[in-house]
């Protein structure tokens, strides 16, 4: 929420001709939020009208704050709103204020402390952001409720945006897909804001993913380490889209062999960090193509006095576990 100051001074730069991207660079806000004050054509921010319903609660809402916290002991404001309207609610009464209000409020009474805005800037292929927010996109005369998805780039600052009808756990995979491959590969970390259709039970530190969102992200992982999918021949046209593709492609093609050929049967070799492994990983699955390609030219293609087999066996082992 932006303080009176600021939005007057954003009124003041705009009546002065100042572009609305000038303003945002020179007071340090998003052009979204300049573009929202300048259609609103007030100074006073919104929240505290509509936080004069919360006055009478603010006592309420100091010991709701104080006893609702987490395993860390942090404050959980979601809670606090939670509890604050089955209090009302069995008073008779209804508390009609978004969560952005109450968050605003506790901060300016002092009940949730003020962190100053900082923008986080990451390494080169650090981190990436997906988030999903509802839009309305008009076509004509006619209107669609649509949600957009996108997906941003820590260090570039890079963004992949598209627009579904709805997004569920399918959409997001389909999403991060199709950004993947346009994109050219991934970063190592994918902060996920919408993290109810990603996770199969719990939330904060004990929330855990659902199976195949799990298995998307061994895929891309598998794909990116074993195979190189995020390192093209070229950076030029669609190289990025055609390395991460055929990438795809060879891992599919891989696991297809080794089921087909292996299927349930264990092909790697036994470690003693790991006596209980039952289910192969994709690098497994390599290796044990690699050795069947290379064992054959190998070979194959020996001079007369071929290197004995035990010998090849034993070096074409190390070379197809290396990646």
């Amino acid at each position: 929420m932006l303080e009176k100051e600021t939005r007057t001074a954003i009124l003041t730069l705009a009546a002065k001709g100042r572009k609305q991207r000038e303003i945002a660079r020179a007071l340090g806000v998003s052009r979204n939020s300049v573009k929202r004050v300048l259609r609103e054509q007030t100074a006073q921010p919104n929240a505290k009208a509509r936080a004069s319903c919360l006055d009478e609660h603010l006592e309420a809402i100091r010991a709701l704050h104080a006893e609702c916290r987490d395993d860390k002991g942090r404050p959980n404001l979601v809670r606090v709103m939670e509890k604050l309207q089955d209090k009302l609610k069995a008073e008779g009464k209804v508390l009609d204020v978004p969560y952005s209000t109450l968050t605003w409020f506790c901060r300016e009474h002092g009940i949730e402390e003020k962190v100053p805005w900082t923008r986080i800037v990451t390494g080169p292929g650090e981190e990436m952001q997906h988030d999903t927010s509802p839009c309305t996109v008009k076509f004509g005369e006619a209107k669609f409720a649509l949600q957009c998805a996108s997906l941003v780039l820590g260090y570039s600052r890079m963004l992949y945006v598209q627009f579904y009808p709805r997004f569920q756990r399918f959409h997001l995979k389909v999403f991060l897909t199709d950004a993947f491959t346009h994109l050219g590969g991934c970063c190592r970390r994918c902060v996920i804001d919408n993290t109810s259709i990603a996770i199969s039970c719990g939330s904060g530190s004990r929330a855990k993913m659902a199976a195949e969102v799990e298995a998307f992200e061994d895929t891309f992982r598998n794909t990116k380490q074993c195979l190189g999918g995020e390192d093209p021949q070229t950076w030029k046209g669609h190289g990025p889209e055609r390395a991460a593709s055929l990438s795809l492609w060879i891992y599919a093609a891989v696991w297809q062999w080794y089921i087909k050929t292996h299927g349930a049967k264990p092909t790697w070799f036994p470690t003693p960090w790991y006596p209980g492994k039952t289910t192969p990983s994709f690098a497994d699955a390599l290796a044990a193509l690699r050795r069947a390609l290379w064992g054959r030219r190998i070979f194959a293609r020996s001079d007369s006095r071929p290197l004995p087999r035990k010998f090849a066996a034993i070096l074409i082992g190390a070379l197809a576990e290396a990646t």
